[in-house]
């Protein structure tokens, strides 16, 4: 919904009053995002694992909804609501080229190549890749995320969801998808693993010391929430 009200501002105000009033935003935001960063270098270095007690009670808390299916009409639904999610983080409206890691069906990358976008999606298990996202001009690839067959800099978005709470090495996924996103683009892990915020972690290589958390160890990259 956020999403909507921003491109709806960007529409009536001029180009010359954006900046402005992103700069008010920021500006508003600066000691959450201070306090995160706080939050961040306290955190421990080594992974917490949690215990079967408090798993039983995010479970009873979080409880998955019922219409979350895997029939076809379900893929493709979620497929095009997850689709208009990526198109709405910032920095992504003009980014043409897409890599989805932990695609599964492709459907997502289906309904951003019918936006005219260019994707490429990829997953260590290619049974349920989804002939539809083919014929929709997906790039459908099996691959491991921590060693990816791309070149530097060659995306200008890469996003995922829900994926980094199932692979072995998060951290080697990480810096594989700091290296293949341009530089100026955006990478969304979105939906992280508990231990992060609920909202939207986003990994830019664009300087910007002010609204940024340093990613330890991944080029020059920052993470954002």
């Amino acid at each position: 919904m956020k999403h909507r009200y921003t491109r709806a501002i960007r529409r009536l105000l001029p180009e010359s009053a954006v900046e402005p009033v992103r700069g008010m935003r920021n500006a508003l935001l600066l000691p959450r995002r201070i306090a995160a960063e706080r939050t961040f270098s306290r955190s421990s270095r080594s992974p917490i694992y949690l215990g079967a007690d408090a798993l039983r009670a995010l479970h009873e808390s979080y409880s998955v909804p019922a219409e979350y299916g895997y029939d076809k009409q379900s893929l493709l639904v979620r497929g095009q609501e997850r689709a208009r999610q990526v198109l709405g983080l910032p920095g992504v409206s003009k980014a043409n080229s897409f890599l989805e890691i932990g695609c599964w069906d492709g459907m997502v990358s289906g309904a951003l190549c019918r936006e005219g976008r260019q994707v490429t999606a990829v997953d260590t298990r290619e049974e349920a890749f989804d002939a539809r996202a083919s014929r929709q001009g997906v790039s459908l690839l099996k691959a491991d995320a921590s060693d990816m067959p791309f070149d530097d800099q060659t995306f200008d978005c890469v996003f995922a969801f829900d994926v980094f709470e199932h692979v072995g090495d998060p951290e080697a996924v990480l810096r594989e998808a700091a290296r293949v996103v341009r530089r100026g683009g955006v990478f969304s892990p979105i939906r992280l693993p508990l231990h992060v915020s609920v909202r939207p972690a986003r990994v830019s290589l664009n300087h910007d010391p002010l609204l940024s958390v340093p990613l330890p160890e991944v080029s020059d990259g920052r993470v954002r929430g």
